[in-house]
């Protein structure tokens, strides 16, 4: 569901894309189904709001031999991502024509830390947990995030928008 609703993908591509019914249950408990036209998506986006998906169906095309140049290329950038350490993946959305991650390295927020999490070294827009995984406390993360937005937009003028939803209200100390 979380997959659907924010349209997670890779090279210029969503599940979205693929998707061609969404059941889902609405704020009344009432199931209701989703076809393909009946919501929209685009990059990080999915219309399908307030409401929690609980199945979806979709298809896909067979590979093609001219595939095989772009499913290497992602393998690839996957060697880039810190997949050994917890993270919820790409924190921040990719501002128009730029990398966030190449923004947060370049504004030397690799490594950064705020209680038990830290900015991974290996891809600077992967938060990560620091301490053999586990954590304290969420909004160790959420600060995180909002330190790193903070020292972008001081250094580039570029606001970096979250990728990821944030599910339940956070109090900070």
């Amino acid at each position: 569901g979380g997959a659907v609703s924010g349209n997670a993908g890779a090279g210029g591509h969503g599940v979205c894309e693929f998707v061609d019914a969404v059941k889902a249950v609405d704020s009344s408990g009432e199931i209701r189904t989703f076809k393909r036209g009946e919501f929209e998506y685009g990059y990080r986006y999915c219309s399908l709001k307030g409401v929690i998906i609980v199945s979806l169906t979709m298809t896909f095309r067979k590979a093609q031999d001219d595939d095989a140049d772009k499913r290497e290329e992602f393998l690839s950038k996957r060697k880039n991502q810190p997949l050994e350490s917890r993270s919820a993946g790409c924190t921040f959305k990719n501002p128009e024509g730029i990398s966030a991650g190449k923004l947060l390295d370049e504004c030397g927020c690799k490594g950064l830390t705020v209680g038990n999490a830290k900015v991974s070294e290996k891809h600077a827009n992967f938060l990560i947990i620091s301490n053999n995984n586990e954590i304290t406390a969420s909004s160790d993360i959420l600060n995180l995030a909002e330190l790193c937005r903070e020292i972008v937009f001081e250094r580039t003028g570029i606001c970096l928008q979250l990728e990821i939803k944030i599910l339940a209200p956070c109090f900070f100390v």
